[in-house]
């Protein structure tokens, strides 16, 4: 840490977020008495330290974790999570923190070997894209991945087939070659609006009763007819759908996804 001119509060600020994340890692969650089936904190020591190493209050931390609110028609609702909901915020949560600590530290590496502009004769871009994920069960995250891939896909065959197609067609240059494949496509299909996969997800969360089934539903009622798209048969087969990519067919799974 030193190497890289990280000051000693800097240090005690790694070190208390790795921690943390760590104490939110052994945060077990239950279900409540009531019928409604409301996540409860298995043991609140974790929750407590968590708390004291992000500097927040524990209170605040626990309603984060098992309750959420929805904003609809001008009114704030609050209501429970169940245990697999609050899990997936406890997840999320300490990925999100982890993932941000990950990117500072970064910024500060290439902060300490940058060097001065006038050293600076000749420089180098590596472009590291994402790869392409197909695994045996697919959920967002390959679904993210893959979709930043399609974006990349695209924007590449712009620049190096299309942009040069059509300035040969400007000069009057005669050449032949296969028409270049469409992605737009399966981008429409990814982030089109008002009804898009990523715009249906968007919406189906601002609903307190929606499901994972109920977002299959949604798909197949507004999708059911795109040649990227395939949707299992009915609606009690299994929660996935499966998207035409540019590289090959992807199988996503729907469950846990809201």
């Amino acid at each position: 840490f030193r190497a890289v001119g990280l000051s000693p509060q800097e240090v005690d600020g790694v070190i208390r977020l790795v921690s943390a994340v760590l104490q939110m890692g052994n945060i077990v969650l239950k279900v409540g008495k009531g019928k409604d089936e409301a996540a409860k904190v298995k043991e609140k020591g974790y929750v407590e330290k968590a708390a004291v190493l992000l500097r927040v209050e524990e209170k605040a931390l626990q309603e984060a974790l098992l309750t959420k609110k929805i904003n609809a028609g001008g009114e704030s609702v609050t209501s429970s999570r169940t245990v697999e909901e609050a899990t997936a915020v406890r997840d999320a949560l300490s990925k999100g923190l982890y993932h941000l600590l990950f990117r500072w530290i970064v910024r500060r590496c290439n902060r300490a070997l940058e060097a001065r502009q006038e050293d600076v004769e000749k420089t180098a871009g590596i472009l590291d894209i994402f790869g392409f994920e197909n695994f045996v069960e697919n959920r967002f995250e390959q679904l993210c991945i893959n979709w930043a891939n399609e974006k990349l896909q695209v924007f590449f065959n712009y620049c190096v087939f299309a942009a040069e197609q059509a300035e040969y067609v400007r000069e009057g240059v005669e050449w032949s070659g296969d028409a270049l494949a469409d992605d737009h496509a399966c981008m429409n299909l990814i982030e089109g609006r008002p009804y898009g996969i990523i715009s249906l997800l968007d919406e189906q969360c601002r609903f307190p009763k929606a499901t994972d089934r109920t977002y299959v539903e949604v798909l197949q009622q507004h999708l059911a007819d795109s040649d990227r798209l395939l949707l299992p048969a009915a609606a009690h087969s299994q929660l996935a759908f499966t998207v035409q990519h540019y590289a090959g067919k992807v199988t996503y799974t729907a469950t846990g996804i809201l």
